[in-house]
Protein backbone atom coordinates (compact mmCIF):
# COMPACT_ATOMS: atom_id res chain seq x y z
CA UNK A 1 0.00 0.00 0.00
CA UNK A 2 2.86 2.40 0.77
CA UNK A 3 4.15 1.96 -2.79
CA UNK A 4 0.92 3.58 -3.95
CA UNK A 5 2.12 6.88 -2.44
CA UNK A 6 5.24 6.97 -4.60
CA UNK A 7 4.00 5.33 -7.80
CA UNK A 8 3.79 8.67 -9.64
CA UNK A 9 6.73 10.26 -7.84
CA UNK A 10 10.49 10.20 -8.28
CA UNK A 11 12.36 10.41 -4.96
CA UNK A 12 15.10 13.04 -5.30
CA UNK A 13 16.42 13.32 -1.77
CA UNK A 14 15.72 12.86 1.94
CA UNK A 15 15.09 16.36 3.27
CA UNK A 16 14.76 15.59 6.99
CA UNK A 17 14.81 12.50 9.19
CA UNK A 18 14.39 11.67 12.86
CA UNK A 19 13.01 8.79 14.93
CA UNK A 20 9.43 9.86 14.29
CA UNK A 21 9.36 10.80 10.63
CA UNK A 22 11.16 11.02 7.30
CA UNK A 23 10.57 13.82 4.79
CA UNK A 24 11.32 13.15 1.13
CA UNK A 25 11.77 15.62 -1.73
CA UNK A 26 10.07 14.14 -4.78
CA UNK A 27 9.23 15.12 -8.33
CA UNK A 28 5.88 14.35 -9.92
CA UNK A 29 6.50 12.21 -13.00
CA UNK A 30 3.52 13.77 -14.81
CA UNK A 31 4.10 17.53 -14.45
CA UNK A 32 7.66 17.69 -12.99
CA UNK A 33 6.36 19.56 -9.94
CA UNK A 34 8.39 19.07 -6.79
CA UNK A 35 6.69 18.05 -3.55
CA UNK A 36 7.51 17.14 0.03
CA UNK A 37 6.31 13.75 1.24
CA UNK A 38 6.23 13.79 5.03
CA UNK A 39 6.18 10.19 6.23
CA UNK A 40 5.00 10.00 9.85
CA UNK A 41 6.32 6.65 11.03
CA UNK A 42 4.15 6.31 14.13
CA UNK A 43 0.53 7.21 13.43
CA UNK A 44 -0.33 7.15 17.14
CA UNK A 45 1.36 10.52 17.69
CA UNK A 46 -1.38 12.04 15.51
CA UNK A 47 -4.18 10.51 17.55
CA UNK A 48 -7.42 12.54 17.72
CA UNK A 49 -6.31 14.81 14.87
CA UNK A 50 -8.44 15.25 11.73
CA UNK A 51 -5.78 14.55 9.14
CA UNK A 52 -7.98 15.05 6.08
CA UNK A 53 -8.99 18.44 7.49
CA UNK A 54 -5.38 19.62 7.20
CA UNK A 55 -5.92 20.28 3.48
CA UNK A 56 -8.53 22.89 4.37
CA UNK A 57 -6.21 24.61 6.84
CA UNK A 58 -3.03 24.53 4.74
CA UNK A 59 -3.46 25.20 0.99
CA UNK A 60 0.08 23.92 0.34
CA UNK A 61 -0.90 20.42 1.50
CA UNK A 62 -1.97 18.50 -1.61
CA UNK A 63 -2.87 15.12 -0.16
CA UNK A 64 -2.96 13.08 3.04
CA UNK A 65 -2.75 9.29 2.84
CA UNK A 66 -3.44 7.17 5.92
CA UNK A 67 -2.46 3.55 6.46
CA UNK A 68 -2.69 1.24 9.45
CA UNK A 69 0.46 2.49 11.12
CA UNK A 70 1.74 5.36 8.95
CA UNK A 71 0.62 8.70 7.58
CA UNK A 72 1.94 10.43 4.44
CA UNK A 73 1.39 14.18 4.03
CA UNK A 74 2.14 15.47 0.53
CA UNK A 75 2.74 19.23 0.26
CA UNK A 76 4.06 21.64 -2.35
CA UNK A 77 7.81 22.12 -2.42
CA UNK A 78 9.39 25.51 -1.82
CA UNK A 79 13.05 25.78 -0.92
CA UNK A 80 12.80 29.44 0.03
CA UNK A 81 12.12 28.46 3.61
CA UNK A 82 13.16 30.55 6.57
CA UNK A 83 16.43 28.65 6.89
CA UNK A 84 17.42 29.48 3.30
CA UNK A 85 16.23 33.06 3.65
CA UNK A 86 18.36 33.71 6.74
CA UNK A 87 21.43 32.09 5.20
CA UNK A 88 21.17 34.11 2.00
CA UNK A 89 20.13 37.52 3.36
CA UNK A 90 21.83 39.92 5.74
CA UNK A 91 18.97 41.53 7.68
CA UNK A 92 18.91 44.97 9.24
CA UNK A 93 17.45 45.30 12.72
CA UNK A 94 14.15 46.60 11.39
CA UNK A 95 13.82 43.57 9.10
CA UNK A 96 14.71 41.21 11.96
CA UNK A 97 11.90 42.68 14.03
CA UNK A 98 9.48 42.57 11.10
CA UNK A 99 10.14 38.90 10.31
CA UNK A 100 9.97 37.92 13.99
CA UNK A 101 6.64 39.72 14.46
CA UNK A 102 5.15 38.10 11.35
CA UNK A 103 6.17 34.64 12.53
CA UNK A 104 4.57 35.29 15.92
CA UNK A 105 1.39 36.43 14.16
CA UNK A 106 1.44 33.30 12.01
CA UNK A 107 1.66 31.14 15.15
CA UNK A 108 -1.24 33.13 16.58
CA UNK A 109 -3.30 32.17 13.51
CA UNK A 110 -3.03 28.49 14.49
CA UNK A 111 -5.62 28.99 17.22
CA UNK A 112 -7.86 26.22 15.87
CA UNK A 113 -5.11 23.60 15.92
CA UNK A 114 -4.07 21.45 18.84
CA UNK A 115 -1.05 22.61 20.82
CA UNK A 116 0.81 19.51 19.70
CA UNK A 117 0.28 20.37 16.02
CA UNK A 118 1.30 24.00 16.59
CA UNK A 119 4.54 22.79 18.12
CA UNK A 120 5.24 20.71 15.00
CA UNK A 121 4.70 23.75 12.76
CA UNK A 122 7.10 26.07 14.58
CA UNK A 123 10.23 25.19 12.63
CA UNK A 124 12.54 26.94 10.17
CA UNK A 125 11.47 24.68 7.29
CA UNK A 126 7.72 25.19 7.57
CA UNK A 127 7.85 28.98 7.34
CA UNK A 128 8.86 30.54 4.05
CA UNK A 129 9.33 34.14 2.95
CA UNK A 130 7.76 35.44 -0.25
CA UNK A 131 8.99 38.37 -2.35
CA UNK A 132 6.95 40.76 -0.23
CA UNK A 133 8.70 39.47 2.89
CA UNK A 134 5.42 37.97 4.06
CA UNK A 135 5.48 34.74 6.07
CA UNK A 136 3.61 31.75 4.66
CA UNK A 137 3.63 28.12 5.69
CA UNK A 138 3.83 24.79 3.94
CA UNK A 139 2.05 22.68 6.54
CA UNK A 140 5.41 20.94 7.04
CA UNK A 141 5.25 19.31 10.48
CA UNK A 142 8.48 18.39 12.24
CA UNK A 143 8.07 16.67 15.59
CA UNK A 144 10.71 16.49 18.30
CA UNK A 145 10.79 13.58 20.73
CA UNK A 146 12.22 15.73 23.51
CA UNK A 147 9.64 18.49 23.15
CA UNK A 148 6.43 16.57 22.52
CA UNK A 149 3.66 17.74 24.80
CA UNK A 150 0.21 19.22 24.43
CA UNK A 151 0.65 22.24 26.72
CA UNK A 152 -0.51 25.66 25.47
CA UNK A 153 3.06 26.95 25.59
CA UNK A 154 4.65 23.98 23.82
CA UNK A 155 5.64 26.29 20.94
CA UNK A 156 7.97 28.47 23.03
CA UNK A 157 11.24 26.51 22.85
CA UNK A 158 11.09 26.10 19.06
CA UNK A 159 10.19 29.80 18.78
CA UNK A 160 13.23 30.73 20.90
CA UNK A 161 15.40 28.85 18.40
CA UNK A 162 13.91 30.74 15.47
CA UNK A 163 14.25 34.17 17.10
CA UNK A 164 17.89 33.48 18.01
CA UNK A 165 18.57 32.42 14.43
CA UNK A 166 16.93 35.58 13.03
CA UNK A 167 18.93 37.98 15.21
CA UNK A 168 22.32 36.24 15.04
CA UNK A 169 22.14 34.90 11.48
CA UNK A 170 23.67 31.68 12.79
CA UNK A 171 21.88 28.33 12.79
CA UNK A 172 24.48 26.60 14.96
CA UNK A 173 23.72 27.31 18.64
CA UNK A 174 27.34 27.03 19.73
CA UNK A 175 28.56 29.40 17.02
CA UNK A 176 26.05 32.16 17.75
CA UNK A 177 27.24 35.54 18.92
CA UNK A 178 24.63 36.27 21.57
CA UNK A 179 25.92 39.83 21.76
CA UNK A 180 24.14 40.51 18.46
CA UNK A 181 20.77 40.06 20.15
CA UNK A 182 19.27 43.22 21.70
CA UNK A 183 18.76 42.87 25.49
CA UNK A 184 14.96 43.15 25.23
CA UNK A 185 14.84 40.35 22.66
CA UNK A 186 17.31 38.24 24.65
CA UNK A 187 14.94 38.46 27.61
CA UNK A 188 12.06 37.18 25.47
CA UNK A 189 14.18 34.30 24.19
CA UNK A 190 15.04 33.34 27.79
CA UNK A 191 11.36 33.36 28.75
CA UNK A 192 10.56 31.17 25.75
CA UNK A 193 13.25 28.65 26.70
CA UNK A 194 11.99 28.62 30.28
CA UNK A 195 8.36 28.27 29.06
CA UNK A 196 7.30 31.34 31.04
CA UNK A 197 4.70 32.42 28.49
CA UNK A 198 1.21 30.99 28.87
CA UNK A 199 0.35 31.48 25.20
CA UNK A 200 1.53 33.25 22.05
CA UNK A 201 -0.58 36.36 22.82
CA UNK A 202 1.46 36.97 25.98
CA UNK A 203 4.70 36.58 24.03
CA UNK A 204 3.54 39.02 21.33
CA UNK A 205 2.52 41.56 23.96
CA UNK A 206 5.96 41.36 25.59
CA UNK A 207 7.68 41.69 22.20
CA UNK A 208 5.68 44.71 21.05
CA UNK A 209 6.01 46.34 24.46
CA UNK A 210 9.81 46.34 24.39
CA UNK A 211 11.65 49.66 24.15
CA UNK A 212 13.63 48.71 21.08
CA UNK A 213 10.49 47.55 19.25
CA UNK A 214 9.09 51.04 19.79
CA UNK A 215 12.31 52.60 18.49
CA UNK A 216 12.46 50.46 15.35
CA UNK A 217 8.80 51.06 14.55
CA UNK A 218 8.75 54.76 15.48
CA UNK A 219 7.64 57.46 13.02
CA UNK A 220 10.60 58.21 10.70
CA UNK A 221 9.56 61.79 9.86
CA UNK A 222 11.60 64.92 10.71
CA UNK A 223 15.15 66.10 10.47
CA UNK A 224 17.90 63.50 10.85
CA UNK A 225 19.55 65.62 13.56
CA UNK A 226 16.38 65.44 15.69
CA UNK A 227 16.17 61.68 15.23
CA UNK A 228 19.83 61.39 16.15
CA UNK A 229 19.22 63.24 19.40
CA UNK A 230 16.50 60.76 20.43
CA UNK A 231 18.75 57.87 19.48
CA UNK A 232 21.53 59.34 21.64
CA UNK A 233 19.17 59.06 24.62
CA UNK A 234 18.70 55.36 23.93
CA UNK A 235 22.47 54.93 23.75
CA UNK A 236 22.93 56.57 27.13
CA UNK A 237 20.19 54.47 28.75
CA UNK A 238 21.48 51.20 27.31
CA UNK A 239 25.11 52.04 28.13
CA UNK A 240 24.23 52.64 31.76
CA UNK A 241 22.57 49.23 31.91
CA UNK A 242 25.50 47.46 30.26
CA UNK A 243 28.93 47.59 31.89
CA UNK A 244 30.63 45.64 29.12
CA UNK A 245 33.62 47.75 28.03
CA UNK A 246 33.41 46.68 24.39
CA UNK A 247 29.75 47.71 24.30
CA UNK A 248 30.61 51.14 25.70
CA UNK A 249 33.45 51.52 23.22
CA UNK A 250 31.16 50.75 20.29
CA UNK A 251 28.51 53.24 21.40
CA UNK A 252 31.19 55.90 21.78
CA UNK A 253 32.38 55.22 18.24
CA UNK A 254 28.80 55.50 17.06
CA UNK A 255 28.44 58.99 18.44
CA UNK A 256 31.56 60.08 16.54
CA UNK A 257 30.54 58.49 13.24
CA UNK A 258 26.76 58.86 13.21
CA UNK A 259 26.56 62.17 11.33
CA UNK A 260 29.25 61.15 8.85
CA UNK A 261 27.32 58.01 7.99
CA UNK A 262 23.93 59.69 7.55
CA UNK A 263 25.38 62.33 5.21
CA UNK A 264 27.23 59.95 2.91
CA UNK A 265 24.54 57.26 2.74
CA UNK A 266 23.17 57.17 -0.79
CA UNK A 267 19.52 56.06 -1.42
CA UNK A 268 18.97 53.63 -4.30
CA UNK A 269 16.06 52.50 -6.45
CA UNK A 270 13.61 55.13 -5.29
CA UNK A 271 13.86 54.38 -1.58
CA UNK A 272 13.42 57.42 0.67
CA UNK A 273 16.85 58.07 2.14
CA UNK A 274 15.57 59.38 5.45
CA UNK A 275 13.36 56.35 6.10
CA UNK A 276 16.08 53.82 5.34
CA UNK A 277 18.78 55.67 7.26
CA UNK A 278 16.73 56.33 10.39
CA UNK A 279 15.42 52.79 10.77
CA UNK A 280 18.83 51.22 10.24
CA UNK A 281 20.60 53.77 12.46
CA UNK A 282 18.07 53.22 15.24
CA UNK A 283 18.59 49.48 15.13
CA UNK A 284 22.34 49.87 14.87
CA UNK A 285 22.73 52.10 17.89
CA UNK A 286 20.43 49.99 20.06
CA UNK A 287 23.21 47.45 20.54
CA UNK A 288 26.23 48.58 18.51
CA UNK A 289 26.21 46.07 15.67
CA UNK A 290 28.31 47.54 12.88
CA UNK A 291 27.16 45.02 10.29
CA UNK A 292 23.59 46.27 10.51
CA UNK A 293 24.44 49.15 8.20
CA UNK A 294 24.82 46.70 5.36
CA UNK A 295 21.03 46.73 4.96
CA UNK A 296 18.45 44.36 3.52
CA UNK A 297 17.65 43.15 0.07
CA UNK A 298 14.29 44.64 -0.76
CA UNK A 299 13.17 44.69 -4.42
CA UNK A 300 10.65 46.75 -6.27
CA UNK A 301 7.74 44.37 -5.96
CA UNK A 302 6.29 42.51 -8.97
CA UNK A 303 2.55 42.36 -9.51
CA UNK A 304 2.34 38.95 -7.86
CA UNK A 305 4.55 37.38 -5.19
CA UNK A 306 6.63 34.68 -6.89
CA UNK A 307 9.19 32.17 -5.68
CA UNK A 308 11.23 29.96 -8.00
CA UNK A 309 12.21 26.41 -7.14
CA UNK A 310 15.85 25.80 -8.00
CA UNK A 311 18.04 22.75 -7.98
CA UNK A 312 21.77 22.49 -7.46
CA UNK A 313 23.75 21.97 -10.63
CA UNK A 314 27.12 20.70 -11.77
CA UNK A 315 28.99 23.66 -10.34
CA UNK A 316 27.88 22.84 -6.83
CA UNK A 317 26.63 26.39 -6.28
CA UNK A 318 23.50 27.02 -4.27
CA UNK A 319 20.80 29.11 -5.90
CA UNK A 320 19.65 32.30 -4.19
CA UNK A 321 15.89 32.61 -4.01
CA UNK A 322 14.25 35.67 -2.53
CA UNK A 323 14.79 39.41 -2.44
CA UNK A 324 17.82 40.52 -4.42
CA UNK A 325 17.56 44.29 -4.73
CA UNK A 326 19.69 46.27 -2.25
CA UNK A 327 18.62 49.22 -0.11
CA UNK A 328 21.74 51.18 0.72
CA UNK A 329 24.59 48.76 1.41
CA UNK A 330 28.33 49.18 0.93
CA UNK A 331 29.06 51.79 -1.73
CA UNK A 332 32.05 49.70 -2.84
CA UNK A 333 29.86 46.65 -3.42
CA UNK A 334 27.98 48.12 -6.40
CA UNK A 335 30.08 50.20 -8.80
CA UNK A 336 28.29 53.41 -9.78
CA UNK A 337 29.10 53.10 -13.49
CA UNK A 338 26.62 50.25 -13.92
CA UNK A 339 22.85 50.64 -14.21
CA UNK A 340 21.66 47.19 -13.15
CA UNK A 341 18.11 47.64 -14.41
CA UNK A 342 18.97 48.22 -18.08
CA UNK A 343 18.78 44.93 -19.95
CA UNK A 344 20.87 46.52 -22.72
CA UNK A 345 23.93 46.07 -20.51
CA UNK A 346 23.67 42.34 -21.18
CA UNK A 347 21.87 42.11 -24.53
CA UNK A 348 22.31 44.76 -27.25
CA UNK A 349 23.14 45.24 -30.94
CA UNK A 350 26.87 44.66 -30.39
CA UNK A 351 26.09 41.42 -28.59
CA UNK A 352 23.81 40.25 -31.42
CA UNK A 353 26.39 41.09 -34.08
CA UNK A 354 29.25 39.48 -32.18
CA UNK A 355 27.47 36.14 -31.76
CA UNK A 356 25.22 36.12 -34.83
CA UNK A 357 26.27 32.59 -35.71
CA UNK A 358 24.92 31.17 -32.43
CA UNK A 359 21.36 30.34 -31.37
CA UNK A 360 20.32 33.50 -29.57
CA UNK A 361 17.41 34.52 -27.41
CA UNK A 362 15.49 37.51 -28.74
CA UNK A 363 14.16 40.73 -27.24
CA UNK A 364 10.47 40.57 -26.42
CA UNK A 365 7.90 42.83 -24.81
CA UNK A 366 5.04 40.32 -24.57
CA UNK A 367 6.14 39.22 -21.07
CA UNK A 368 8.31 41.43 -18.83
CA UNK A 369 9.27 41.42 -15.17
CA UNK A 370 10.51 45.03 -15.11
CA UNK A 371 11.03 47.68 -17.75
CA UNK A 372 10.13 47.46 -21.43
CA UNK A 373 11.77 44.26 -22.70
CA UNK A 374 12.83 40.79 -21.68
CA UNK A 375 14.93 38.12 -23.41
CA UNK A 376 12.80 35.33 -24.87
CA UNK A 377 13.65 31.76 -25.81
CA UNK A 378 10.98 30.88 -28.35
CA UNK A 379 8.94 27.68 -28.49
CA UNK A 380 11.21 24.66 -28.85
CA UNK A 381 9.38 22.76 -31.59
CA UNK A 382 11.63 19.72 -31.49
CA UNK A 383 11.25 19.14 -27.76
CA UNK A 384 14.94 18.26 -27.58
CA UNK A 385 17.76 19.98 -25.73
CA UNK A 386 18.20 23.48 -27.07
CA UNK A 387 21.04 25.69 -25.86
CA UNK A 388 20.43 29.42 -26.26
CA UNK A 389 22.85 32.29 -25.69
CA UNK A 390 20.85 34.87 -23.74
CA UNK A 391 23.34 37.39 -22.34
CA UNK A 392 26.92 38.59 -22.39
CA UNK A 393 29.00 40.21 -19.65
CA UNK A 394 31.86 42.29 -21.04
CA UNK A 395 34.42 42.61 -18.25
CA UNK A 396 36.65 44.85 -20.38
CA UNK A 397 33.90 47.36 -21.10
CA UNK A 398 30.57 47.87 -19.36
CA UNK A 399 31.43 45.66 -16.41
CA UNK A 400 35.13 46.42 -16.07
CA UNK A 401 34.64 47.25 -12.37
CA UNK A 402 33.81 43.57 -11.80
CA UNK A 403 36.83 42.06 -13.57
CA UNK A 404 38.87 39.75 -11.36
CA UNK A 405 36.29 39.91 -8.58
CA UNK A 406 33.96 37.24 -7.29
CA UNK A 407 30.44 38.31 -8.24
CA UNK A 408 26.92 37.01 -8.64
CA UNK A 409 24.54 37.25 -11.60
CA UNK A 410 20.87 37.25 -10.63
CA UNK A 411 17.97 36.99 -13.07
CA UNK A 412 14.22 36.47 -13.14
CA UNK A 413 12.71 33.69 -15.28
CA UNK A 414 9.20 32.88 -16.49
CA UNK A 415 7.86 29.93 -18.47
CA UNK A 416 4.49 28.81 -19.77
CA UNK A 417 5.30 25.22 -18.79
CA UNK A 418 7.05 24.26 -15.53
CA UNK A 419 10.48 22.83 -16.24
CA UNK A 420 14.07 22.42 -15.17
CA UNK A 421 16.64 24.28 -17.27
CA UNK A 422 20.42 24.41 -17.22
CA UNK A 423 22.14 27.78 -16.85
CA UNK A 424 25.70 27.68 -18.18
CA UNK A 425 28.44 30.30 -17.93
CA UNK A 426 31.25 30.15 -20.48
CA UNK A 427 34.34 32.13 -19.43
CA UNK A 428 36.35 33.66 -22.28
CA UNK A 429 39.83 35.17 -22.46
CA UNK A 430 40.84 36.97 -25.67
CA UNK A 431 37.91 35.30 -27.43
CA UNK A 432 38.86 31.78 -26.34
CA UNK A 433 36.88 29.67 -23.88
CA UNK A 434 38.95 28.94 -20.77
CA UNK A 435 36.34 27.34 -18.48
CA UNK A 436 32.66 26.72 -17.95
CA UNK A 437 30.20 26.16 -15.07
CA UNK A 438 26.61 24.91 -15.10
CA UNK A 439 23.73 24.61 -12.66
CA UNK A 440 20.14 23.38 -12.73
CA UNK A 441 17.27 25.80 -12.12
CA UNK A 442 13.65 24.75 -11.83
CA UNK A 443 11.11 27.30 -13.14
CA UNK A 444 7.49 26.87 -12.02
CA UNK A 445 4.73 27.47 -14.55
CA UNK A 446 3.16 30.89 -14.96
CA UNK A 447 5.12 32.84 -12.34
CA UNK A 448 8.28 34.95 -12.32
CA UNK A 449 10.99 33.32 -10.22
CA UNK A 450 14.33 34.69 -9.05
CA UNK A 451 17.55 32.70 -9.42
CA UNK A 452 21.25 33.49 -9.38
CA UNK A 453 24.59 32.09 -10.47
CA UNK A 454 28.01 32.83 -9.04
CA UNK A 455 30.72 34.19 -11.33
CA UNK A 456 34.14 33.15 -10.11
CA UNK A 457 36.94 33.34 -12.65
CA UNK A 458 39.56 36.06 -12.19
CA UNK A 459 41.15 35.54 -15.62
CA UNK A 460 38.10 35.93 -17.87
CA UNK A 461 37.42 39.13 -19.81
CA UNK A 462 34.00 38.03 -21.07
CA UNK A 463 31.23 35.75 -19.79
CA UNK A 464 28.57 34.18 -22.03
CA UNK A 465 25.30 33.13 -20.39
CA UNK A 466 23.41 30.17 -21.87
CA UNK A 467 20.07 28.58 -21.00
CA UNK A 468 19.41 25.00 -22.09
CA UNK A 469 15.80 23.75 -22.25
CA UNK A 470 14.18 20.49 -23.34
CA UNK A 471 10.51 21.51 -23.12
CA UNK A 472 8.30 22.67 -25.99
CA UNK A 473 7.67 25.99 -24.33
CA UNK A 474 8.68 29.63 -24.15
CA UNK A 475 11.02 31.07 -21.52
CA UNK A 476 11.54 34.72 -20.65
CA UNK A 477 14.59 36.11 -18.79
CA UNK A 478 14.50 39.60 -17.31
CA UNK A 479 15.89 41.98 -14.68
CA UNK A 480 19.48 40.76 -14.89
CA UNK A 481 21.68 42.16 -12.15
CA UNK A 482 25.32 41.82 -11.19
CA UNK A 483 26.66 42.24 -7.65
CA UNK A 484 30.15 41.87 -6.20
CA UNK A 485 30.35 39.31 -3.40
CA UNK A 486 32.36 40.02 -0.29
Amino acid sequence: MVDHVFKDLEILDIFYENDMQKIFICRDKKDSEKVYVNSIIDKEILENISLQGLKDVFPKIKDVKEFSNKVFIVSKYNDNNLDTYLKENHLSLSKQFSITEKIMNKIDSYDNLSNFMVQGLVNKYNFHVDVYDEINDLGLFIFDNELINNAPNSFTKPLAEIISYIFTGEDNKEARDEGLIPPDVSSIISKCNEEDYIDIEECIKDFKGSQIYGLVNSKPEGEIENETESVEQIIDEDSNKNTDSDYRRKTSELRNNLYTYTRRRKPRKGVIAGLAAIIVIGGFIAFGGLDLFKGDKNPEKPDKPVIADDSQGNSGQEDVIGNDDIIGGDNDNVPEDIDEEVIGNFYNDDFIAKFADEKLGSLSNDKVHRGQDSIKISHNQEGVAGKYLVAGIDLDDKFKSYKGKKSELSYWMYTDEGQEVTVTLDYLKDGNKISSTSKKVYIPQGTWGLASTEINNNKADYVKVYVTTTKKSNIWIDTLDLDILK
